[in-house]
């Protein structure tokens, strides 16, 4: 589990400009293709 926890923050921090995970990072509101592509992402 801790291996996939630090996948996913490196992951987070260097994919920081997409536009669903800066929302995601920021405490914004996702539409449905921002969940869309956080699904497929994780």
């Amino acid at each position: 589990m801790q291996n996939y926890r630090k996948k996913v923050s490196r992951y987070l921090k260097d994919h920081q400009d997409q536009t669903a995970i800066y929302k995601l990072r920021h405490n914004k509101s996702l539409t449905k293709k921002d969940v869309e592509t956080l699904e497929k992402i994780l």
